[in-house]
Order: C-alpha cells, then structure tokens, then sequence
C-alpha cells in the first residue's frame, strides 16, 4: 500500500512562516504579560484588535509565565 500526496512547496513555506509570526506573537504577548500589561495595552503595543490577540492571550494566561512559547502556541 502506497500513500500518494502531492507536496506543495509554496504552501509549506507560507504555512511555515506563519507558525512562526504566531510564535513570535505568542513570545510577545508572555513578555507583555509578564509586565502586567491588560490585554488593551498589548493589543495596541502590537498594532491590533483586542479581538485578534484575545485567543493567545487566553491561552498565555493559562500558562506559568517561563512556559516554552512553542507549548503555548501547540494550545491555541
């Protein structure tokens, strides 16, 4: 028995860089936390939506604040 699938490179590449931006954010929003900023602040400090940080915030928060971001992000 053989498994066919068809690799797309670009695909890979683009979803590849986009962990990696999630996981800088999650790193971003532990140091923010970190510092006792409210999630508005961060939201701001990052450029954007209370709405759109809330899922990594939520998540950071249910972590000790030392937790390997790539933990944190394998949870959102």
């Amino acid at each position: 028995m053989s498994i066919l699938y068809e690799y797309d490179e670009k695909k890979q590449r683009r979803l590849d860089r986009e962990e990696g931006r999630e996981i800088a954010m999650v790193q971003l929003v532990q140091k923010k936390i970190a510092k006792n900023k409210t999630i508005e602040t961060i939201a701001d400090e990052l450029e954007t939506t209370v709405d759109e940080i809330r899922p990594i915030y939520d998540t950071v928060k249910n972590f000790p604040a030392d937790a390997n971001p790539m933990e944190v992000y394998s949870h959102l």
